[in-house]
């Protein structure tokens, strides 16, 4: 995603774009942090039968959890750069 962003802030008029871009990431990012707690608990029940090994599950609760910081930082990074090219 990291090369899209880059490419987009080289044309004429990308602000538009990459505020959008943000926007979309940081709703996505504040939906998974809404629905972290059950996103995890969801983990852990499936760990209780015997689907989900315990590890695995662990994993799945820390990719939740950077991916939601992850996405939800995309989002201002983005928004901020858009703001500061439409702005100047």
């Amino acid at each position: 995603m990291t090369p899209v962003i880059l490419a987009l802030a080289t044309i004429r008029e990308s602000y538009e774009v990459l505020g959008l871009i943000g926007i979309v990431a940081s709703l996505a990012g504040i939906w998974m942090e809404s629905k972290r707690n059950w996103l995890n608990s969801d983990a852990e029940e499936a760990v209780k039968d015997g689907v989900m090994t315990e590890a695995a599950a662990r994993r799945r609760i820390s990719v939740i959890a950077w991916s939601t910081r992850l996405l939800t930082l995309t989002g201002v990074f983005c928004l901020s750069f858009a703001g500061w090219k439409l702005f100047r």
